[in-house]
């Protein structure tokens, strides 16, 4: 379920070009052994890395319906990526430039 962060032609593989979804992959990984599929752990997930994807200027579409994610966003439900635990993820500092340009 989490490979389709990192399948090369899948919705995300546009966003490899700008930022690397090696760790929101590995994230994704640890957090469905650790916590399985309950409380939205994988749509939290997956939304983590598009939302990184939004702020380098690629937007990701169609992918919610296929892993049962029909929130329009982990807001709402109140929980932003960085509070469920995906802000410590080491980003790419040119997307904290692009962002601040933006």
């Amino acid at each position: 379920m989490c490979a389709i962060l990192i399948n090369s032609s899948g919705p995300f593989s546009e966003c490899h070009w700008y930022t690397s979804p090696d760790p929101y992959y590995k994230s994704c990984v640890y957090d469905l052994c650790q916590y399985g599929l309950s409380n939205r752990m994988l749509c939290t997930a997956i939304e983590a890395y598009d939302e990184m994807c939004t702020i380098v200027g690629v937007k990701m579409l169609k992918w919610r319906r296929a892993l049962g994610c029909g929130s329009p966003d982990s807001r709402a439900i109140g929980l932003t990526p960085a509070q469920s635990g995906f802000a410590l993820l080491p980003i790419n500092p040119q997307a904290s430039r692009l962002a601040e340009v933006s």
